[in-house]
């Protein structure tokens, strides 16, 4: 049986807002900050595994130039820099899978770059989060 994936089912909630608008391409990116394990191997070939416990992570979304959404975003990013006070969730969810990204303490990093030219161009949103848990990732 053929598995499905839809983007327009993939569902971003900023703050309790759905961002629309995404470029065509890597839309959405989700990655921690370090591993989850680390390996210390000794001199004698030992070896031991420690856990980083860092469940810090960046959530990329790359939004056309054109998208509503910007200018969403953009006033949640400038309120953050006036008050400190910015510190939005994040949820991404497959509604055709089974991935589950939530993160419920996330700050713009830094003004988008704009570049224009005979289409919208595009604007990459990068938020951190002190804890990013993520699920699933299958499709169904």
């Amino acid at each position: 049986m053929a598995k499905t994936f839809d983007f327009k089912k993939v569902a971003v909630i900023v703050a309790g807002v759905p961002v629309q608008g995404f470029i065509d391409g890597d839309a959405i990116v989700v990655a921690k900050n370090s591993d989850a394990w680390e390996l210390t191997v000794g001199v004698d070939g030992e070896s031991t595994r420690s856990r980083s416990n860092n469940e810090s992570g960046r959530i990329t979304l790359r939004l056309q130039g054109s998208s509503l959404s910007n200018a969403y975003l953009d006033g949640l990013r400038t309120g953050d820099e006036l008050s400190g006070l910015g510190q939005v969730p994040i949820m991404i969810k497959d509604l055709f899978g089974t991935l589950l990204v939530n993160a419920a303490q996330c700050w713009c990093v830094k003004v988008p770059d704009v570049t224009l030219s005979r289409t919208p161009g595009q604007r990459e949103w990068v938020f951190e989060s002190g804890n990013i848990a993520m699920a699933g990732g299958g499709n169904v």
